[in-house]
């Protein structure tokens, strides 16, 4: 974490792939044109996997602590969907209330393969090696089919004990429709202050303690890094996608999960609270 990024022999530690996935000259090279064009964040990032944090970002992801996973198998999670447009990014997350406190995550995305190296260079961040270690799923063609997100929630419940699966409504009919037919607990998980304010405090809180176990994954930090929020009058909370100048897809579907997962230890469902979002606007 504090070794010099303008140490070339420091590089070995965030890029063991050197000389097999980018080889030294080019990793040099990049490294040149971020320094001499005053990109040396975008460097950090997509080649030093180091974080750099927009200063108006919600949650506190500088101070994220890598931690293993712990063994989840037959664990009960609760799972979070932020479907996307067809042609951009969906973000599926299991959130695992465990009895140490924590609460360990394991997200995944979609996107289509399409124009994916012109997706790399707009976002800057390496879209292809994190599908190569298994954070994205790149679909064939332009558009995302939603029955890998439903084969990757029926694949999620052969391993854990999934409880309940939550989803903004919008657009999601159809997908709604898969998952209550194939006997999941579907909730429906409406985008406002009402329903989203507390679980996102909840996260950011979890992180603070270190109690936000997320194993490691960058898609995940890099969408939490991203993520702005907005408040209204009484400082209740939602994330602000218009504000997030890159992606929060892993981050959003997480707190989705977060809606339900957050009740683990309690007997209430949100259930009313969520039907009460429909009343008031």
């Amino acid at each position: 974490e504090n070794d010099d990024v303008h140490d070339s022999s420091n590089w070995f530690k965030s890029n063991p792939n050197i000389n097999v996935s980018i080889s030294l000259k080019a990793l040099k090279q990049a490294y040149v044109r971020a320094r001499d064009n005053n990109e040396m964040d975008n460097f950090m990032i997509k080649h030093m996997n180091k974080w750099i944090q927009r200063k108006d970002a919600y949650f506190p992801v500088v101070q994220w602590k890598n931690k293993t996973l712990p063994n989840l198998e037959g664990k009960k999670c609760y799972v979070g969907i932020d479907l996307s447009s067809k042609i951009d990014i969906t973000g599926v997350s299991a959130v695992f209330p465990l009895e140490n406190g924590e609460y360990a995550v394991l997200s995944h995305c979609f996107m289509p393969e399409y124009g994916i190296e012109e997706k790399e260079r707009k976002d800057r961040v390496p879209y292809r090696r994190w599908a190569k270690e298994g954070y994205i799923t790149l679909i064939p063609g332009e558009v995302i089919d939603i029955n890998f997100v439903f084969e990757y929630v029926k694949e999620l419940s052969s391993k854990y004990e999934v409880l309940s699966v939550g989803l903004d409504p919008w657009n999601a009919t159809a997908l709604m429709v898969k998952l209550d037919n194939e006997g999941y607990e579907v909730h429906e998980v409406r985008q406002g202050f009402k329903t989203l304010s507390e679980p996102i405090k909840f996260t950011k809180e979890l992180m603070l303690k270190n109690l936000f176990n997320h194993g490691g994954n960058p898609v995940l930090k890099w969408c939490s890094a991203n993520a702005v929020a907005k408040y209204d009058a009484n400082e209740n909370v939602v994330l602000d996608k218009s504000m997030s100048v890159n992606r929060i897809d892993a981050i959003a579907s997480t707190i989705t999960a977060m809606v339900q997962a957050m009740l683990h230890f309690d007997s209430p469902s949100l259930d009313s609270h969520i039907d009460e979002e429909y009343s008031i606007w």
